[in-house]
């Protein structure tokens, strides 16, 4: 029963109620509890750079509460439970639901700044959490004990967000900068939280409170314009696709670079070109007929035909200069 209440009366509790409702629902719709599809994902909210272009902007909220297969959702709530446990004491209901919630959006926000890839989940938020932590370890921890009753072991924080880095750094598809953002977000509001609120663990100077909260604010909002600027993405796609190491994977990229900015010729060309090299001319000439609809590509469109005839892929590279002077006629 005890456990049963905390659910309830928690804010940790209550977040991981409505985790678990999306994770089931997203487990139900996908009909897989271990990697849900893709579209199933984007339906829910997850944090797609295209979607952001496109004005969604909410997604740099809604991807907080959903995860990513049950060994994400398990993950994500053992840590919850073990990091808020003693931090929703210390911080209290309402600054730990902000700095959870805040930390979040500060993870969407830095994911959508500089990853390029479809995310979600509750880690930036829980590493706003250890932030917020790792603030009170540094600066206040001899005297949480007033509080709770207890002191964490000195350096707990510190080893766990080093940890956590770490692991995300080794593990392929872990969004990072997320959880930097989220990190550093949680450190700042904790900070803001001890200047502002009256306690008995520091001094109060709500100037730099304020200043924190003012310069959080800032960052927040600069990155969310960046994050859900049809330019900024296309650029982001782009420098996604030149750094990818498979052809399709770069495919993939400029694709979604050119449905963001569908006039990005240069994106076309280079796509042209990989699907070219993969075998798939009919597509690749299509890609060809867009670009050379502005004047501005036909340089580069020309130097595509030279390279397929150095290649010796004749047939195609006369397709594409029947399409160049079909483009010049006009």
């Amino acid at each position: 029963m005890a456990q049963a209440r905390e659910l309830l009366t928690t804010w940790r509790g209550r977040l991981f109620l409505v985790n678990l409702a999306l994770f089931l629902y997203v487990s139900w719709r996908s009909h897989s509890l271990f990697l849900p599809d893709t579209e199933t994902l984007i339906a829910v909210g997850a944090k797609d750079p295209v979607r952001l272009a496109a004005g969604e902007w909410w997604r740099l909220l809604t991807p907080v509460f959903i995860h990513v297969g049950i060994l994400h959702f398990g993950l994500n709530s053992f840590m919850l439970n073990a990091v808020g446990r003693q931090l929703e004491q210390v911080l209290g209901g309402t600054w730990f639901i902000l700095i959870y919630l805040v930390a979040g959006v500060a993870g969407n926000v830095a994911s959508a700044v500089f990853s390029a890839n479809l995310s979600a989940g509750a880690s930036g938020a829980i590493f706003g959490l250890l932030g917020a932590g790792l603030y009170l370890e540094l600066s206040i921890g001899a005297r949480v004990r007033a509080v709770t009753g207890k002191r964490p072991p000195r350096g707990a924080y510190l080893t766990t967000v080093g940890m956590n880095l770490a692991f995300g750094f080794v593990v392929p598809f872990i969004d990072n900068t997320a959880h930097l953002g989220g990190l550093a977000a949680g450190f700042a509001l904790a900070f803001a939280m001890v200047k502002l609120r009256a306690n008995n663990l520091a001094a109060n100077r709500p100037a730099l409170g304020y200043l924190a909260v003012l310069g959080l604010s800032a960052l927040l909002a600069g990155g969310a314009f960046a994050g859900t600027s049809p330019a900024w993405v296309r650029r982001l796609l782009r420098h996604a696709a030149d750094g990818a190491g498979e052809q399709r994977d770069k495919i993939f990229y400029l694709s979604q670079a050119l449905t963001v900015a569908p006039d990005d010729y240069e994106a076309g060309v280079a796509r042209a070109r990989l699907l070219f090299a993969i075998g798939e001319p009919r597509y690749a000439l299509y890609d060809v007929q867009s670009a050379v609809a502005d004047r501005r590509s036909l340089p580069t469109v020309r130097r595509l035909a030279e390279d397929l005839a150095a290649e010796g892929r004749i047939d195609e590279s006369i397709e594409v200069k029947r399409l160049l002077a079909e483009a010049a006629s006009r």
